[in-house]
């Protein structure tokens, strides 16, 4: 029998292939397993007493196939044991999987009684060890799998716990799944029988809380522990009853779906009128026909043979069962229960996979196509938004659809997998063919819409809530997954569960790879040993992760609105700031004539003993249509100390920010002393606030560049690296008319189409020079060279630069107005990069025409020192994006004339056609339609 399912479903046909299951506890390092107990272990819990086995291979004892609820009747509540039984029973095989579709049953055993749970232990250890106790709750998308999967063999890491030093208890558990466990419908809702397979998960934490003390387990210490659906189950029971404490677990752990896939509660296809249309069908299909619409239908479903419910199941979209508010278990949406902090208060350990949406985001075209063009791509949208939207959103979906358009751009550089990882899918290739042009968006917009969001939700929810949380992000493709598919959805688990030999898996996940990933697998799986023992993954003797220090607590506060997140690899792991698949850039709204810029002074302060430029700055912007404030506060040379002149300063950036009449901020000059704001801001939050509640258009170069990357991370604003009051727009006797035009006009013309950056053809500037030559895309960002450089030690401030290109220019030499920044600090600044590994990780170089550099001879100088330091210097190993392009002598920073540069926008290299293009707005709009004579790209 063949399952009709949903996309995100069939794709898992591939990736999650499953042999037979059975009991196996060997790895590469121990025979087979003899499990032939050499004593067999008896316990004895409330109801009775259970023989198991043991396994002299990991000292370890085995109580499999143990009853925690009654046989339960079908569309029932599940009861409690409320019997007895003398002598013992025998726990010594594992249960049946229940009643499931798809991969992960398939060609398996399965029963609608099946309300079991397994349990491992190390040997040798009586009812007042009080070991901590880790409850594995499957995956599957709640319509597939089973405790007894091979892939969840919980010797490996309970080894593990023992070689540690820090012994612990392995359970997992059934629960029923498909329209078994989670029915729809009014009906179901007014039985009471809602979620039934949460509340079957619910009875087994309760059986544990009773009886694992008897197994040597301590209750008052258990982790909930889950992948995917396994994972949207823990954090139902974290959520559970409005988040009440029942004292069932005191931590969690949630691998790629903590928070609940957020379709599954509202819009989508699982929209209140499909569950109702999903029962309503089931009705109509079967022998019950006669009782559609009736009360009698529900019992009549009940009644029916297994055969009958079985087939139409079998031959349906199975997903449709899936877990529905009921003002009971499920009180409220996820995002709200998380916001308002009605979720049990308890450690939780949360992370995702890098590629997830590489599964969920293919056949999502009309009738199941691929998505090849904007048209897919807004009905992949509508089939996820759904029609309940403008309930729960306030919003329409077309509204709704529009606004993901535009914040998920069809650019490849931007997509997932990152181009590192796999090339740019071109018409007629095998990925294009088979999982369309726009494969890229789509996995981008899924993944983040069914994972990345909810693990960043959740962690921001635990760090606003002051409880600790540790996030992770796991980027390894492992053996057997294509490189287009990428580090995907459930590949961390064999690395979690330390499982090396790929037990169960059709390929082995660590086959015919370095031992660099038998490595990451020990070294995840203590980490996660440490958390179950101890609350937290570093533990007592460390935390033991190549790259890694320390697993820091998620700290939103300190990051300016994210915390810091580990990033697993094999080629060592390490620490960042939580940016990946953050939309976090703040588009601030466009600068429009009669509008009010701000001059500013956050670094250098020349505005009383230089009034001309400044006065000519102000009749440059009246001129255009503006109004201009100055913000300046006289200081007393006298009695002006450091700090007074940070504060005078800092107070002068806030009003600007603060004003409501302000729409934009113009720096009046670049300096020597911006770097004295950073910690005077990032240590006052409620200066922050401001920053962040008021998005401005912000326009600095040189020293301003601190300005630049301060915003970004604390805010994730927008800026503009473009030209000063002094000098630039103060020039005498006028500002340089390419300069000039091209400044206020530039926040319109990005908001219109995508702007091609290409020499000027009005002033003499010399032609571009391609260093290496290529093609690339990503979000361009950087700054002053000797600035950037000082930067690299203010780790909040410092971007991710994966995937992105880097710009870098040059101020003049110190104490002159004319001679260029030498070529040796030139060279040491470059090394300083280097050694950073910067350029490892970027995938394109933009260098500015450095000032001071004019003659062929002089610019050949500065061409030979970065052909040196960078393009043909072997140190630069940047294995993801190999030789990538580098373009000099474009007209950014300290030239004239000068491009104004949006700060973290989407870009593009191309030798081919001798093209910079910024290929995304600046600005957002007041309203949905550019001035007419004010659109289209721009030539600068």
């Amino acid at each position: 029998m063949a399952s009709l399912l949903k996309p995100f479903l069939a794709c898992a046909l591939f990736l999650f292939a499953l042999a037979h299951a059975g009991i196996d506890t060997h790895r590469s390092h121990l025979r087979d397993p003899d499990l032939s107990p050499s004593s067999s272990p008896v316990v004895t819990v409330k109801n009775g007493s259970y023989e198991g086995i043991y396994s002299s291979d990991y000292d370890q004892d085995y109580f499999l196939g143990i009853r925690y609820a009654q046989p339960a009747d079908r569309f029932a509540l599940a009861q409690s044991l409320d019997s007895t039984w003398n002598g013992t029973q025998a726990a010594t095989s594992y249960p049946p999987f229940c009643v499931g579709y798809g991969s992960d049953t398939d060609g398996l055993e399965v029963s609608e009684d099946c309300l079991f749970l397994n349990i491992v232990r190390p040997a040798g250890i009586n009812d007042t060890a009080e070991l901590p106790v880790a409850v594995w709750i499957h995956g599957g998308a709640l319509v597939m799998g089973g405790s007894a999967d091979k892939r969840y063999n919980l010797s490996f890491i309970v080894d593990d716990s023992v070689e540690m030093g820090t012994p612990m208890i392995g359970v997992s558990l059934n629960y029923r799944l498909s329209a078994f466990g989670f029915l729809c419908g009014s009906e179901a809702l007014d039985a009471g029988i809602a979620n039934n397979g949460f509340r079957d998960q619910r009875l087994a934490l309760r059986w544990i809380n009773e009886n694992i003390a008897s197994f040597g387990g301590d209750p008052t210490k258990v982790t909930i522990w889950g992948e995917s659906s396994g994972a949207e189950s823990v954090s139902a029971h974290v959520l559970a009853y409005n988040g009440r404490d029942d004292g069932l677990f005191r931590a969690a752990i949630g691998q790629s779906g903590f928070g609940g896939i957020l379709n599954r509660y509202a819009g989508g296809a699982n929209a209140t009128g499909d569950m109702q249309a999903a029962y309503d069908l089931l009705v109509s299909s079967t022998s019950c026909a006669s009782t559609a619409n009736t009360s009698a239908s529900l019992d009549c479903l009940r009644a029916l043979p297994f055969s009958e419910v079985n087939t139409f199941l079998n031959e349906t979209q199975s997903a449709k069962w899936a877990p529905m508010l009921d003002g009971d278990f499920i009180a409220d949406y996820p995002v709200n229960q998380l916001r308002d902090g009605r979720f049990v208060q308890v450690p939780v350990l949360i992370g995702t996979n890098a590629d997830e949406g590489t599964i969920f985001g293919t056949g999502r075209g009309p009738n199941g196509t691929v998505v090849d063009d904007d048209e897919d791509m807004r009905y992949a949208l509508e089939g996820i938004i759904g029609p309940d939207a403008p309930r729960w959103s306030g919003k329409s979906v077309d509204k709704l659809v529009d606004e993901l358009l535009g914040v998920y751009p069809d650019v490849q550089a931007v997509g997932v997998p990152s181009l590192a990882k796999f090339a740019v899918i071109t018409p007629g290739d095998e990925v294009a063919t088979s999982s369309g042009l726009q494969y890229r968006r789509t996995s981008a917009v899924f993944g983040d819409f069914m994972m990345q969001y909810l693990r960043r939700r959740a962690n921001m929810a635990w760090s606003a809530a002051g409880l600790p949380s540790y996030s992770y992000v796991f980027d390894v493709v492992v053996n057997g997954i294509p490189a287009f598919i990428g580090a995907t959805h459930f590949q961390e688990v064999a690395f979690v569960f330390h499982n090396n030999n790929g037990d169960g898996y059709a390929v082995n996940p660590m086959g015919n790879q370095t031992a660099a990933f038998p490595a990451l697998a020990r070294q995840m799986a203590g980490a996660w040993v440490n958390f179950v023992v101890g609350l937290d993954p570093n533990g007592a003797a460390g935390l033991g992760i190549d790259g890694v220090d320390a697993w820091p607590v998620y700290n939103a506060t300190a990051g300016g609105g994210v915390g810091e997140t580990v990033v697993f690899g094999t080629n060592g792991s390490s620490v960042v700031w939580d940016s990946y698949r953050t939309e976090d850039i703040v588009i601030p709204k466009a600068l429009r004539p009669g509008g009010t810029v701000a001059f500013v002074s956050p670094s250098e302060r020349l505005h009383e003993s230089m009034p001309d430029p400044t006065a000519r700055g102000r009749a440059l912007f009246e001129a255009n249509g503006y109004k201009v404030k100055v913000f300046w506060t006289h200081e007393d040379p006298s009695t002006t100390t450091v700090n007074s002149h940070i504060a005078v300063r800092k107070a002068e950036l806030l009003a600007a920010f603060a004003d409501q009449d302000v729409q934009a901020i113009v720096c009046m000059i670049g300096g020597q002393t911006m770097c004295e704001l950073v910690p005077a801001l990032l240590g006052d939050e409620a200066a922050l606030a401001v920053l962040r509640a008021n998005p401005k258009v912000v326009v600095g170069m040189s020293d301003i560049t601190i300005l630049h990357w301060l915003l970004r991370a604390t805010t994730g604003l927008r800026t503009f690296y473009g030209p000063t009051v002094l000098p630039e727009l103060g020039e005498y006797p006028t500002a340089m008319g390419f300069t000039a035009e091209n400044l206020p006009k530039l926040p319109d013309f990005f908001y219109g189409d995508a702007a091609s950056v290409v020499p000027s053809r009005y002033y003499p500037s010399p032609p571009w020079r391609w260093l290496r030559r290529g093609a690339a895309e990503g979000r361009v960002f950087g700054g002053c060279l000797s600035v950037v450089v000082r930067l690299g030690g203010v780790l909040p401030l410092v971007p991710d630069w994966r995937g992105r290109i880097i710009f870098l220019e040059t101020q003049s030499a110190d104490g002159s107005l004319e001679e260029g920044y030498p070529l040796g600090r030139i060279r040491a600044a470059l090394g300083d990069l280097v050694a950073a590994g910067v350029f490892d990780r970027v995938a394109g170089l933009v260098l500015g025409r450095f000032f001071g550099y004019n003659t062929e001879g002089e610019m050949a100088e500065v061409e030979k020192v970065v052909r040196e330091a960078v393009v043909e210097n072997e140190c630069v190993r940047n294995e993801e994006f190999g030789g990538f392009p580098v373009l000099m002598n474009v007209d950014i920073g300290h030239t004239s004339p000068m491009i104004t540069l949006p700060m973290d926008a989407l870009a593009r290299l191309d030798s081919e056609k001798d093209e910079f293009s910024i290929l995304e707005a600046g600005v957002r709009s007041d309203s949905k339609h550019v001035d007419a004579d004010r659109s289209g790209p721009i030539s600068i």
